[in-house]
């Protein structure tokens, strides 16, 4: 089972050798598996059980996971507890590993803790280290990941605790660099995805953290693409039923988020163009109906796009996701400003984005072959497709699985690409053993439209009117992701439905400096 969460999350199997966790080689070295005294190696004990049992598919290891976990949860908040010990690579590295077991773990009837902000203190002033640190007493256990995608999310608050704590000491070692930048992508796209918002040390460390430019750049804009996803919700609010009130907003604060959305996407236009050719996709081939099907018998017609190794791809399909974040933050505020009584997909920004979020879409859809092995071998005369038989590591499911899904709830996705996304999940889910997916294949989501919906509706409730064609606000209410809740809002009627082919198409957006097109 160490083999196996080694060379599936450890090594690094690229041509730049890059290893997601491999900063556990050093960490482990010191701490081997087997010790029970030390919490790493219990939570890397765990992790490489609960990743081995849900990829080979031998549930009677999930057990001994889950009781090997809380171990290893017991054993971290006794060294949170210790002032030298908190303040150690070795257990923000446990921290991380306990937040990659909730990514696999699956249902399960009991409440698994996690380590929390409270529970590891955030009262940083001048009190003695004991009186600010009450982690038995705070221990509050998170809702089971089952019912909720983002259940690893109080293991991040844990985490962003553990590195305010640490500051800019923590870039003094290898181990600690590389830990902040898993944390720090972790955090950013739970922002980008639930709209929740970053502390301001995340923005600090990212200044302070001396990083190739490319990679530093990316990470700049995702921070700015967390910033507008949370500050459209904000403005205009939640779609869940247990989202709060608020005032409505004035047309200067939608205006201003508009224009900081269209300004972020300026800057990503031009960062993509800048980039090196070791960062560019490469298409290889071209698929039919005449080859064979790939990902265990999911059909795939269309282009294959490759990159130099997949860490690359990782970082340009988040990049993709966020944009169409952004552009889903755009719509809802120009859907906004047009009112009830207008129809936001006859503008010109509708067109715009309509031309860019398909073509980045398109970019995800043609990096799943990739990610799953079958840009990896050649033309088989046998009639197999190319990489049938590869398995891929754990990992790749991992690194795709939320821009697949944020490709699969877009508005501007074809059916024919939302039904190969969806199967793509299922295919993390059931084949990789990634226990997130399989909540994500449940949701049935569309967006901006749905959010845009239920805007309008409030807008229209504001009027005193009915909104024809949207569901009641507490049918409507229950389709949101944030929600935790099934998809309920019927995705045939007027304005929660995916794009109509009849709207403008080729009208480009304008950004401020820049008149060339977004292609």
């Amino acid at each position: 089972m160490s083999s196996y969460f080694l060379a599936n999350f450890v090594v690094g199997t690229s041509l730049r050798n890059h290893g997601y966790l491999d900063f556990l080689f050093p960490l482990l070295a010191k701490n081997p598996p087997g010790q029970r005294d030390h919490p790493l190696p219990l939570a890397f004990a765990a992790t490489a059980m609960i990743a081995f049992a849900a990829r080979q598919k031998v549930p009677e290891l999930l057990p001994r996971a889950e009781a090997t976990y809380l171990k290893a949860l017991e054993s971290t908040f006794q060294a949170i507890g210790d002032p030298g010990r908190a303040r150690d690579d070795s257990t923000l590295a446990c921290v991380t590993l306990l937040t990659t077991f909730e990514v696999f773990y699956r249902p399960s009837q009991s409440v698994v803790p996690a380590i929390t902000a409270r529970s590891v203190g955030e009262n940083c002033g001048d009190e003695p280290y004991a009186d600010k640190m009450h982690f038995v007493q705070q221990l509050r256990p998170s809702r089971p990941s089952h019912q909720r995608a983002e259940g690893f999310g109080s293991h991040l608050d844990g985490a962003v605790a553990l590195l305010k704590m640490r500051g800019k000491d923590l870039f003094q070692t290898a181990v600690g660099r590389k830990i902040f930048i898993i944390l720090r992508s972790l955090l950013v796209s739970r922002s980008i995805c639930y709209a929740t918002p970053l502390e301001p040390e995340m923005y600090n460390l990212t200044g302070a953290f001396d990083q190739e430019p490319t990679q530093r750049r990316f990470a700049e804009l995702s921070l700015r693409a967390a910033d507008v996803r949370v500050a459209v919700e904000a403005l205009l609010g939640g779609w869940g039923p247990g989202q709060p009130t608020r005032a409505e907003p004035s047309r200067e604060e939608v205006e201003s988020v508009l224009r900081g959305a269209d300004v972020l996407e300026a800057d990503y236009v031009e960062h993509m163009r800048s980039l090196p050719i070791a960062w560019k996709a490469m298409t290889v081939r071209y698929m039919t109906h005449a080859d064979g099907t790939i990902m265990s018998g999911i059909p795939y017609v269309g282009r294959v796009d490759a990159y130099i190794d997949m860490f690359i791809c990782y970082i340009l399909n988040w990049a993709r996701a966020a944009r169409l974040y952004i552009r889903n933050a755009a719509l809802r505020c120009c859907a906004w400003l047009v009112g009830p009584r207008g129809d936001y997909r006859d503008t010109a920004e509708y067109a715009a984005a309509h031309i860019l979020c398909t073509d980045l879409i398109g970019d995800i859809v043609s990096s799943v072959p990739y990610v799953f092995g079958a840009a990896r071998l050649g033309q088989n005369p046998t009639g197999v497709a190319p990489g049938a038989n590869y398995q891929p590591p754990s990992l790749a499911g991992v690194f795709v699985m939320w821009p697949v899904f944020a490709a699969a709830s877009s508005d501007f996705a074809s059916e024919e690409q939302r039904t190969f996304l969806k199967r793509t999940l299922q295919y993390i889910s059931e084949d990789i053993g990634i226990g997130q997916a399989a909540i994500l294949t449940k949701y049935d989501l569309r967006t901006p439209s749905m959010p845009i919906a239920f805007t309008r509706m409030k807008q229209f409730q504001q009027l005193g009117k009915a909104l024809h064609g949207v569901a009641p606000e507490s049918i409507a209410a229950r389709s949101t992701m944030a929600s935790g809740l099934s998809d309920d809002v019927n995705p045939s009627s007027t304005l929660v439905s995916s794009p109509p082919d009849h709207h403008p198409r080729g009208v480009p957006l304008r950004f401020p400096d820049q008149q060339q097109d977004l292609q």
